[in-house]
């Protein structure tokens, strides 16, 4: 009811009854011929006692989506979100707000991690997942590290069947969003490629470049001109457009 209004801009992703795979399935098919395009999924389901997101329980969900060609989307602060800390409660809403801001994206860290080390993108390598409202500077360190961690500890005689390194994982099956970065957007597009990023603008809430009078935030074409205007065009239309109309399958 909500996209009805205006289909070609509003596009429904669903949310699921996890704690029942049946009634999850049954929603998955419901929502695919309404017209929903992805899935929203917390990262931490063993928040509300259910196994934890690599766990083999959670096998027949991935199954569903992969055959289905939805992607799974996680949003940050989706579980207990009483790991995150404030500095102390005296250095003020709006600072201690600030920091929330940044452990929350960094947070899902643990989402990418454990969906490779768990052995997700390996038994079900058609699966698209995004992490949401996370910032993608921070992504090619994280991947450089975990594929250190990986030939370090052993993981390739641990388990010899997962053929690739957890930061080929990644961009074979995942994507980061950005809205504000400069910078670190274009190193970790370099580093990493075009293909597993996109822009995305949350208004009107802080995960957006939403102008007013509390913000340093502009416009979102202003951003894109003076900070990613310098781009290659086919890069600059992959991360904006391309990415994720191939990804929701907007051009179908």
């Amino acid at each position: 009811e909500y996209s009805s209004i205006d289909p070609r801009r509003f596009v429904p992703i669903m949310a699921l009854p996890f704690w029942d795979l049946e009634e999850t399935e049954r929603e998955i098919r419901r929502c695919v011929e309404l017209g929903h395009k992805g899935v929203i999924m917390t990262g931490e389901p063993f928040f509300w006692g259910m196994p934890k997101l690599a766990d083999p329980h959670w096998d027949r969900l991935w199954a569903i989506t992969q055959e289905a060609e939805l992607s799974v989307n996680f949003h940050i602060g989706s579980g207990d979100m009483s790991i995150f800390e404030r500095a102390y409660e005296g250095a003020g809403e709006h600072a201690n707000y600030a920091g929330f801001g940044v452990q929350f994206g960094i947070g899902n860290v643990s989402v990418i991690a454990n969906l490779i080390t768990g052995g997700v993108c390996h038994r079900f390598p058609e699966q698209k997942f995004v992490s949401v409202e996370s910032g993608v500077g921070w992504i090619p360190f994280a991947l450089h590290h975990l594929d250190w961690q990986w030939k370090n500890c052993g993981v390739p005689q641990e388990h010899p069947e997962y053929e690739l390194l957890p930061s080929e994982y990644f961009k074979r099956q995942m994507y980061g969003c950005f809205w504000f970065e400069n910078e670190t957007v274009k190193a970790a597009i370099e580093q990493m490629g075009p293909d597993c990023f996109m822009y995305e603008s949350d208004f009107p809430h802080p995960t957006s470049m939403a102008p007013g009078p509390a913000t340093v935030a502009v416009e979102p074409r202003q951003y894109i001109a003076e900070e990613l205007g310098d781009l290659p065009e086919p890069i600059l239309r992959a991360v904006l457009h391309d990415n994720a109309a191939k990804l929701y399958h907007l051009d179908d």
